[in-house]
């Protein structure tokens, strides 16, 4: 399990926290082994980086970080032209899938107007011929039809 106070651990270490918060930090630490082991773990660096041998920087090395910080400054805009020209390109295949739902919808619902033509056409009554005078339905319609004259 993660304590969400191991984030203090360092400022702790580094004499950053106010007394308050240093007061309430002392007090976990009391029963937080994940807390404690992360505070010997960061004495142990320190006193380890306290006791290495320094050297001297290059010559003008401050100056050459420096011109290498402004020169990263200035092509900071250029790095958000990947990211602009990846969003242009998500958009225009969002355009395209847009444009072929639209027209597949078109297309579908012009066939499916003819076909429903066609299909309405096909059992329209229109197209069958009045029944023969000597067949059964023949009889039947014109039986019905006396009985609607009377």
């Amino acid at each position: 399990m993660k304590c969400a106070k191991t984030e203090l651990a360092s400022p702790y270490i580094d004499n950053e926290l106010s007394e308050k918060d240093k007061d309430h930090f002392e007090a976990h630490l009391a029963t937080c082994h994940e807390c404690g082991a992360r505070i010997q773990a960061l004495q142990k660096a320190r006193s380890l980086f306290s006791q290495a041998e320094r050297y001297q920087a290059p010559y003008a090395f401050m100056t050459r970080v420096m011109a290498r910080a402004a020169a990263q400054k200035r092509t900071k805009v250029w790095r958000l032209f990947p990211t602009v020209a990846r969003l242009a390109e998500v958009a225009v295949v969002l355009v395209m899938i847009s444009v072929g739902v639209l027209a597949g919808r078109f297309v579908m619902n012009s066939v499916m107007q003819q076909r429903m033509g066609n299909i309405a056409s096909t059992f329209s009554l229109d197209l069958f011929d009045s029944a023969p005078p000597d067949s059964v339905g023949g009889t039947y319609l014109a039986m019905t039809e006396a009985v609607h004259e009377q």
